[in-house]
Order: structure tokens, then sequence, then C-alpha cells
């Protein structure tokens, strides 16, 4: 066979799944065994004589095989005697073998040795039999019984003596029986033990913790919500049938059936429900219960009053939680614990955590056992339990357990009603409270944007994004009216902030342009600036208390020296969004991350909060001066570990599972909390804007931002004449009438960089104006007057 064509049957095998290679390998073994097994039962001496002509024409052939297999059975007793009779019985053992599960190459050839040397043992094991117990036996006797290989193996092994031979051999025999099959001394005598005293290994199994065999994963249902250990003999294995069509057949609506009918009562040694039992940890078995909010109305500075959305405008959510899946449970908790225990980790299923997209299992090491070697087998567990991806938290935090977070097979949605009705919602008082999700328990999140202060949320296209941005901004109309929070709403993308167009929360209309954005956040720097003043003047140290303050001056419960103090309005919070920043970074890169340094920093304390949302994680759009400023980050599913690192400082969210599967790690905390991002669609936001908008007219603070102008474009710097630049009459003035030419007097006064006011320098040069530089000294100005 040539070249080409063995790689062009290698490529073809390569591409057969891994199910059909099995079969191809077991049916040519299993019919190999079926072929040998028939041709020894009707083996005959008869059928092939010892001499040169082979088969004697005289007398029929009588093997079942016919010549083949007179030749196969002969050449199997010449070989191995006696013992040829269980090839037939190992080859079955290894078809089926292969037929059921297969392995790997390694553990094949260690297979095929062991049989391979199973075989020879066997044969020189019946010889030495026959030797020490018939000493008289002829060589032929010999011969027949043991074949070939075992009489020559055995002539040489009694050189060492009956007693030597004997232990050599059993020896050899052990370790192939151990090669070849999965047989399992220990497990042998302790099956022994175990039949021969029974209540001392019942003690021993409960009395020693550290015990392997403490941690089977065999479980019985107890009360509500714990599942409680079973022997070895009544334990029964579980995998959930599941249609084509995706569904599990639990959904039908039929009684779960009992996993197991038997009764533990007069167990000597059992422990209390707590001590042996797995917790599963629910938020509750029925929805969210639903708050009547009724009408809300704030009254406005003029004593008008706004009324806050109803809560009406949300739609109800029509599916209902799938109900726990409780064999799905028990069976996952089965297949942890073996699949780790196959690799020498000994673990317990101590608690289930089970939430609407995610059941995070808790599992208690064994003493001694290392967290990491958990963790390096995630790849091994996702496979074990054929899921779509597995993240594996070692250790939960405040706990001694391993956390392995595994996919339900039913998710179910979280609807931002159920968040914005429920009683745990309603008693934050903040008004930048935002529903962001459920957790992996099924516990309403429910997140402050105050005390992040600032939010950083990233991910790829389609995980969620978009849809938690809308989440943010919809929860802040529900809780403010506009003369409480302002919006600032930054959309390069033209299309994701367009629905809330007019809403009075706004204060200037959506910005489009990175160029206008870049003038937006200094803006907004200017004004926190301005209000750090405000601040300064009134003796606080944040907006709550300013305003506080400017309350009670209203009211006339300040003294007199503070009451005589001018103060400004009421100051609201500004909630600054951007949804998409790499377009910002591409154009306005140092001007905005200069400004987006300086907001978060500085920004928290006056009421300026920022949320900075990107599609594309990368190094140089989150660059280490905006992340060391954002301690709270949302990070929904992305594409590498290496934008898992961007977002997190961590690996975790390139095994997200998308649809607002996220990590959200707040500001101080050791670890990212998974959360499942509460759903709201377009058609609720648009209700929503049409409603806000229907209550109060808007009024901008800002109509439009000028622009920042880019030095590197051909229009914005000067190139050749003055007359190319709009500032040049106006830099001459500036020069003039301060009586100094540097390039740092050009950039505070006309707000532009330094390659700029550098070449207006020089174009004052040309015409006589200014004298030459002169080092770190200012130019000298030679015309005093224009």
């Amino acid at each position: 066979m040539s070249s080409h064509t063995q790689d062009v049957v290698m490529e073809a095998w390569d591409e057969l799944s891994h199910e059909r290679k099995r079969e191809i390998m077991a049916i040519p073994l299993l019919a190999l065994s079926l072929i040998s097994l028939l041709a020894l039962l009707s083996y005959s001496p008869t059928d092939l004589a010892v001499f040169p002509d082979g088969i004697r024409s005289d007398i029929p052939i009588q093997n079942w095989i016919g010549k083949p297999g007179a030749w196969l059975a002969n050449g199997i007793i010449t070989i191995f005697g006696a013992c040829g009779y269980s090839l037939p019985v190992l080859l079955l053992f290894w078809g089926v073998d292969r037929l059921r599960r297969g392995a790997d190459a390694p553990l094949r050839k260690f297979r095929i040795a062991g049989i391979a040397l199973l075989l020879f043992s066997l044969a020189s094991f019946l010889g030495l039999l026959t030797e020490i117990t018939s000493p008289e036996s002829t060589p032929e006797n010999l011969w027949r019984v043991s074949g070939a290989v075992g009489y020559m193996i055995s002539r040489r092994l009694l050189e060492m003596g009956y007693l030597g031979a004997l232990i050599v051999n059993v020896t050899v025999l052990s370790l192939a029986f151990l090669l070849s099959t999965p047989f399992l001394f220990t497990h042998f005598f302790s099956r022994v033990a175990e039949f021969l005293f029974p209540r001392r290994m019942e003690m021993d199994e409960y009395d020693d913790e550290e015990n392997e065999e403490a941690y089977e994963g065999e479980f019985e249902f107890k009360g509500a919500f714990s599942l409680t250990p079973l022997r070895e003999d009544s334990c029964l294995s579980y995998e959930p049938p599941v249609n084509f069509d995706g569904q599990s057949d639990w959904d039908s609506g039929e009684p779960l059936p009992s996993l197991v009918e038997a009764d533990f009562a007069e167990e000597p040694f059992s422990h209390s429900e707590e001590e042996k039992g797995l917790r599963i940890i629910t938020s509750e078995e029925e929805p969210l219960q639903e708050l009547d909010l009724g009408v809300n109305l704030v009254t406005l500075p003029d004593n008008t009053n706004y009324q806050l959305p109803p809560i009406s405008l949300l739609e109800r959510p029509e599916q209902s939680r799938p109900e726990i899946a409780r064999e799905e449970i028990v069976f996952n908790s089965q297949v942890l614990e073996q699949c780790l225990k196959d690799f020498n980790i000994a673990v317990k299923v101590v608690e289930v955590n089970y939430g609407p997209t995610i059941t995070c299992y808790e599992l208690e090491p064994a003493p001694g056992i290392k967290i990491s070697r958990i963790e390096n087998l995630a790849n091994d567990i996702t496979r074990a339990l054929k899921a779509c991806s597995v993240r594996i938290v070692a250790p939960i935090p405040g706990k001694g357990t391993v956390g392995v977070e595994i996919p339900n097979r039913h998710r179910s949605d979280v609807f931002l009603r159920e968040l914005i009705g429920c009683e745990s919602y309603q008693t934050v008082k903040s008004k930048l409270k935002i529903g962001l999700g459920k957790t992996i328990s099924g516990e309403p999140f429910i997140f402050d944007l105050i005390k992040a202060p600032h939010l950083l949320v990233a991910g790829a296209t389609g995980s969620g994004k978009s849809v938690c941005i809308n989440t943010i901004i919809t929860s802040l109309l529900y809780n403010a009216a506009p003369h409480e929070v302002k919006l600032l709403l930054v959309d390069p993308k033209q299309v994701e902030l367009a629905l809330y167009r007019g809403i009075p929360h706004l204060l200037s209309p959506v910005v489009t342009d990175p160029k206008k954005a870049g003038a937006a956040l200094r803006w907004a720097v200017d004004e926190m600036e301005t209000r750090y003043r405000y601040l300064k003047k009134a003796g606080v140290r944040n907006i709550q208390e300013y305003n506080k303050k400017r309350l009670a001056q209203q009211k006339g419960d300040l003294s007199e020296t503070e009451s005589s103090l001018v103060l400004p309005g009421f100051l609201p919070f500004i909630v600054i969004v951007i949804d998409e920043l790499a377009d910002l970074m591409m154009v306005v890169r140092a001007e905005v991350e200069a400004m987006i340094a300086r907001l978060a920093a500085m920004a928290r304390a006056v009421g300026l909060h920022l949320v900075l949302a990107t599609q594309r994680p990368s190094v140089d759009v989150l660059t280490g001066v905006i992340k060391n400023n954002f301690p709270s980050r949302i990070a929904f599913q992305v594409s590498s570990l290496n934008d898992s690192r961007t977002i997190l400082d961590m690996k975790g969210a390139e095994s997200l599972l998308g649809r607002g599967d996220m990590l959200f790690s707040p500001g101080g905390a050791g670890r990212p909390i998974r959360l499942q991002g509460s759903f709201i669609s377009t058609e609720e936001v648009e209700d929503i804007a049409e409603f806000v908008k229907s209550q109060q007219q808007v009024e901008y603070v800002q109509e439009e931002f000028i622009p920042i102008e880019d030095e590197n474009a051909p229009g914005g710097a000067v190139n050749g004449d003055a007359e190319e630049d709009d500032l040049y009459n106006e830099a001459v003035q500036i020069v003039l009438e301060n009586d100094a030419a540097s390039t740092s007097l050009l950039q505070r006064r006309l707000k532009i960089g330094y390659g700029r006011a550098a070449r207006l320098l020089d174009l004052m040069e040309e015409k006589g104006i200014v004298g030459p530089p002169r080092g770190s000294k200012p130019r000298e100005i030679v015309l005093n007057k224009m």
C-alpha cells in the first residue's frame, strides 16, 4: 500500500465517530471468540495427524468450522494445552469491553499484553500442578495438559524447586489477571470480609470518616431538601432519559418515581440528618411574590406630581419555574464523586444550590486532597457529565468546600418584573438600585450603584450585555424622578440607546458622535469640579449630606450662620452610560481615557457614576488606567481566557453559557458572584420610555457638546500658511496681550494640543511676530502690536 493510500485511509478512520470505531474494533473480536470457541468444542485429534501429509483423506473432518477450524483448534491445544479453552472467554470479554466503553491506546496495549501473559502463566501453572501431583507423568501427558508453552516454562521453573516455581508462577498469574481484567484484589477481600463480618464492617463504615467508602455517592430522599447515603447493595444508578425534542421525560407531569424503597430505621449507627444528608438549597418552591406597588407619585420642585412607571408596563413572565429535578441532582452527584474517585480523589457532595441556569454542587474533599487537583480535572468532569461547560470554584469563599457549577438541562429566564416587584427590591432605599438578576440559588440580587460607585460591563456579542444596559437604565427610571437622577447617554453605535431619546431624565440628547462624546466627558469633569466647590462651601463631604443641608436650609432648621450660606439648588445624581467604549478609544483615546480616569477617581462623592460597556474586552480598550478605577465589573460570556483575565483578572468568563449568564465582581470581593441577568424586551423599554415622556417634557441642561478636534486630522492642524488655521489671529492676540509666547499658554487659553500650539508659534516666527526658540526660556516678542 502506498503512502498516499495509507494517508487517505488514516484520514477516513479519524473522521469516524468514537462509537463507530468501538464497534468496528469489537465485532471482529467477538467473531474470533465465537469461531475459536466452536473450533475448540468440536476439536477431534483425528482431524489432523501429526505427519507431513497433513489432512488424512480417509477420515472425515469432525470440526464444525471445517479445515480452518481443525487447524486453529489443533494449534491452540498444541501451544496452550487445556488452558487454550480459556482463549475464547478472554476474547469475548475483550470484545464486550470494547463495545461498551472502549479503552485508551495505552490501556489497550496493557490489556493485549495481559491476555497473552495470562495464557502463558495459566499453561505453565497447569504444567506445574501436573508435575507436583503426578511426578510419574510422561512428557507426552505434560505436553497434552499444558501445551508446548506450559511444558517449556514449567520445566525451567522447576529448577527453582516446587515452592519457588509456584511463588513465581502465581505472582505472574496475578499480574496478568490485573492487566487483562478490571478485577481488584482489595475489592475482593473487602467483600469477603463484609460477608464474614457484616456488623463489624458496618461499624467501620460509619466510624472511620477518612475511609473512602464514606464518600459513596448513593442517596435516598429524606424530608423536603436532604438526601442520605445508602448502602452499596441498594443503590440505583439513574440517567435521565431525554427525548429527541430536547424535553426530559420528567416534564410529562407524572409523579417522580421513588429511587429506593428501603427503611434504615434499624441501622444501629445512623448519624443525624444534618451530618449525613445532602442539602438542596433554593430560594422558594413558588415564584417570587409580587408586591402591590400601586401608584407612586413624586413631588417635583415646581410642586407638580410625577408618577413613576407602574410595574404593569413590564410583562408578567408566562413560564413558571421548573420543578427541581431531584433525580438529576442525585445522578450528577454520583457522577461527580465517581469521576473524581477514578482519579484517586475522594470527595463527598454535601450541598447543592439550585439556580435558574446552573446548579452548584459543593464538594467536601477528603483530608490531604489538594484543591488544585480538582481544578485541573475540569475538562474530565465536563466529559463525565456530558455538559457543555463546567466551572469550578476552588475553594468557595468562607467555606471549606469546592464548588462545581453545572448547567441545568432546563434553564429558566429571569424577568425584570420579578425583581422590581419583590420585597427585597423594595426594601433597598436607594435611587440608584438595580435589579441585576438572581444568584445560583435563585435569590434576587439587588445592586446599588452608589456603593459601586462605577461599573464596567464587558462581554462578547449576543452574551446579554445590551440587555443588561437596558436593565440598568430601566431600573433607574423606575426608582427616580427626573430631578433626582439625570442620565448622560453615549451611544457611538447610534442604535442601542436610541429608545431613550426624549425622556425627561436626559441631560442632553443621546450622544452618538465619538468626538462629541469626548466633549461630554470633559463637561462632566467640569461639573464634578463645580460640585466639589459647592460641597466645600456647604462644609459637607458628599452629595447626600449636601442635599440634606439644602433641604434643612429651606425649612429653616439650620443655625443663623449656616442659613446665611448661598447654596445652589438640589443636586441630582448623574449616571453616565457609554455603550461601546471601544469606538471612543479608537477616535479620541487620549481625551477619553484621561477624562474617565478623573471621573472614576473623584466623582463618587459628588454623585457622578459611570457605566462603561464594551464587546471587545482587550487590553487596548480596557487599559490599566481604566481598570484600576473600576473595581465593580460584570463579565458576560467571552471567547477566550485572555478576555476573561482582562475583565476579571481571573479565568471563568470563558466558560459562561451566554444569554445573561454573568460573573459580577463587586469592589472588594474576593471572587465574583455568578448571576443570571434579568431580561427586559425592546417592547417593554419602548412602553416605559413613552410613559415617562408623557409625564414631563425633557429640558436639556446641555443642548449640544462642542466636538474635540482631532489634531492628527488634515483639517484640525495647521498645514502651510496661517490662513489655513482659524485660530491663528486669536493666538497672536493672546501672545501680544500677555506679552509671552509659549506653547503652554496657547494650550491653556485655546484648549488645543501641544502640536497645534507649537505650529502656531512657528507661523508667528515666520511672520516676524516672535523670535526663535531660546531653550527653556520663552520666545522673544518682536512685534508689540499687530
